[in-house]
């Protein structure tokens, strides 16, 4: 239906064109700035109903609207003649599309740009992970005479391939053209840096010395202590921010929520739950699905699931954190309940969804059930995952299925240490020489085992074996591990 709408008004757009396409006209020497068989005021009306078509598709671009809208824009006339923000809308759209070289050919072909022009390919690149390509530009931008905007430096800082000691020459840069002062965007972003790299106390005071700050601003800094576990700060940010804010935002509940730990924090966590309910946000799943996972935090089940059966809208991530709250709290024939009036009530499992499944079968010892789950898995296309499929390695093992088991290992499309140890665990518990021949391909393939993997075959191997397997520990340089020195003795 959107489509529809999109293609009925470039067909509007195209028959302002078509009028009077008989008439005579007069074709000067030199080409106008619109099109001859247009007017001056038509071709302005329909730049305008242009523009509006490339905003409304912003709502759900796609490349089936934006390049017929490129196409059609490249019409009316040079890009001497074209306004400016027109095609900063279309490098936009390609650049939120992924399509960076069309976005950039578009760039390099306008005679006249801005600094929006500017900024949209520089925050696309710092997206992309391309640093190389925004600093470039960002040069550019200065060597022509542009002063950096707040959504220039914020592009630059947001980039995943920013090292630490850039970005701290970039806030330098920001403190000297007074941006630091001026608007609260930068700062977010540079709390979002000093975040990635674990530099809490370096955020914290960047964030003390900001004359202005947004809710989401504050938002950042309270989830940035609560990643990295600084509870008190935490609760404190928290609390100042309902002092300064006269309203919160979900981000602001689901922030302070996942700050919560342990049994120690439930306290706090419920004075939040009544904050929660008291501001109107129980009814959003994100806040709501906060709240489950930090009463499992604190070993509240029954609250957690009090909690659950209270919401009206749930996802996938509310299903996922009781069954598998259930399972830990080794609840197994609970969890499974769960799981099946997810799929009664018509929720789509993911792979977290049926790693928990499974891991309650392989405690359960049921072969039937976890066959059935594992046909599932298939159905859904999730066999080949390596998460799945190391659970279902783990299953097989532990139900004494090792041909199952295998026949599991081989479909995982990329395997990890993970899954080869659960299959070397499987054939070591039976004192099968296949362990060891498992732990060579291993080795083969490129995969480095670590303790448990070793652990797992010098239990099970002869006498010849064990003096081989101590050589290969000595190579690797793990001989001065306590861990492997004490299976090395046992083994003996």
């Amino acid at each position: 239906m959107y489509y529809v709408e999109i293609c009925n008004s470039l067909l509007s757009v195209l028959g302002l064109l078509r009028q009077d396409h008989h008439r005579k006209t007069f074709r000067p020497a030199t080409r106008p700035p619109f099109p001859a068989c247009m007017s001056c005021y038509d071709f302005l009306k329909t730049q305008h109903r242009l523009l509006q078509l490339l905003k409304s598709s912003s709502a759900f671009p796609s490349l089936i609207s934006t390049q017929p809208l490129h196409a059609l824009a490249i019409t009316f006339g040079p890009y001497a003649s074209q306004p400016i923000f027109l095609f900063n809308n279309i490098i936009s759209q390609y650049a939120i599309l992924g399509h960076l070289p069309v976005a950039r050919k578009v760039f390099d072909n306008m005679t006249n740009r801005n600094t929006v022009s500017f900024s949209s390919m520089i925050t696309a690149y710092g997206k992309s992970g391309d640093l190389w390509a925004a600093c470039e530009l960002f040069s550019s931008m200065r060597s022509y005479g542009f002063l950096p905007t707040p959504y220039v430096f914020a592009g630059l800082l947001s980039s995943q391939a920013l090292s630490l000691s850039g970005g701290v020459q970039l806030q330098a840069l920001v403190v000297k053209n007074g941006l630091f002062f001026a608007d609260s965007f930068v700062g977010t972003a540079l709390l979002g840096l000093y975040g990635r790299y674990g530099c809490v106390s370096e955020a914290l005071q960047a964030f003390d010395h900001m004359p202005r700050k947004s809710l989401v601003t504050w938002n950042s800094i309270i989830s940035l202590c609560a990643h990295h576990g600084l509870v008190k700060d935490c609760m404190l940010l928290f609390r100042e921010l309902q002092r300064v804010e006269a309203s919160l935002s979900d981000s602001s509940f689901v922030g302070v929520l996942s700050g919560v730990k342990d049994e120690l924090d439930l306290e706090f966590g419920e004075q939040i739950h009544g904050l929660v309910i008291k501001c109107g946000f129980d009814h959003e799943v994100a806040v709501t699905n906060s709240l489950i996972n930090a009463y499992v935090k604190c070993a509240q089940i029954c609250l957690a699931e009090k909690v659950f059966e209270g919401m009206r809208i749930t996802d996938v991530v509310s299903w996922n954190t009781i069954i598998g709250a259930l399972e830990k709290d080794e609840h197994l024939q609970k969890a499974l309940d769960f799981f099946f009036q997810m799929s009664w009530e018509g929720m789509m499992p993911n792979h977290t969804t049926f790693v928990i499944i499974i891991a309650s079968c392989s405690n359960l010892r049921i072969p039937m059930l976890g066959e059935y789950i594992h046909a599932k898995t298939i159905k859904k296309g999730f066999q080949s995952d390596v998460v799945v499929g190391s659970a279902l390695v783990d299953f097989y093992v532990k139900c004494d299925k090792l041909q199952d088991s295998h026949r599991c290992f081989d479909g995982i499309r990329e395997k990890n240490v993970v899954s080869w140890n659960a299959l070397i665990l499987g054939y070591a518990s039976k004192f099968l020489s296949t362990a060891a021949s498992l732990l060579l391909d291993m080795l083969h393939q490129g995969y480095r085992p670590n303790e448990f993997t070793f652990s797992a075959i010098l239990k099970s191997s002869a006498t010849i074996e064990l003096k081989q397997l101590h050589c290969l520990i000595i190579r690797m340089g793990h001989e001065d591990n306590i861990f492997w020195k004490t299976t090395l003795n046992s083994a003996f």
